[in-house]
């Protein structure tokens, strides 16, 4: 079988997996289109109309939320993988699931959502760690990234199970999770840093 090229090969691939797409805006990160939480869908009929026409030459993004929430992990103004590896040998590792390279160098790894819990969207839960839950959306393969020109790519396969993130990094990032008693937020709480 020969891997899907397209944003639209690979709308049809995210729908299976139950996961609502969109397109991004050529050298870009966001979607063009408003209410685009909305618009967010696995309808094999909208994807089609997109990316054969007005979104043609877009790329494609994964919207966050009941489905799936996304730990991004940054490399451009902080050490991300660093933090990560921190937190992991204070708290345990990640399980493995579905995880994207980004363009800019970076990782996206995608969680099940805790049931009956959101999470929600927020920057900076640590040095180069930023969240994407409710209302928001990642860029995914195999959109072009615009500084780079580096695709994004799979590094463990989208088919691979998403599985639930531990509790102590659930606790960082549900809504209405711990207070975060250094920056005053009652929607996440934040590692210090």
């Amino acid at each position: 079988m020969t891997p899907p090229a397209t944003p639209l090969e690979w709308a049809a691939i995210y729908a299976g997996f139950g996961w609502r797409t969109l397109p991004i805006k050529p050298n870009g990160k966001h979607p063009p289109m408003a209410s685009w939480q909305h618009a967010a869908t696995v309808d094999p009929d909208t994807h089609a109309k997109w990316w054969n026409g007005l979104y043609r030459n877009h790329g494609i993004g994964i919207a966050t939320g009941d489905e799936l929430w996304v730990l991004d992990i940054d490399t451009h103004d902080a050490d991300g993988p660093a933090t990560l590896r921190a937190l992991e040998a204070e708290h345990g590792t990640l399980p493995l699931g579905p995880t994207s390279t980004t363009g800019g160098g970076g990782e996206h790894r995608l969680f099940l959502p805790p049931p009956g819990r959101h999470v929600g969207t927020t920057k900076n839960i640590g040095p180069g760690l930023d969240v994407r839950g409710r209302g928001g959306q990642i860029v995914a393969p195999p959109t072009i990234h615009a500084t780079t020109g580096v695709p994004y790519s799979w590094k463990v396969a989208p088919d691979t199970p998403l599985r639930r993130a531990p509790l102590w990094l659930e606790q960082l990032v549900i809504v209405g999770g711990t207070p975060c008693p250094h920056c005053g937020s009652t929607n996440t709480r934040r590692i210090p840093t």
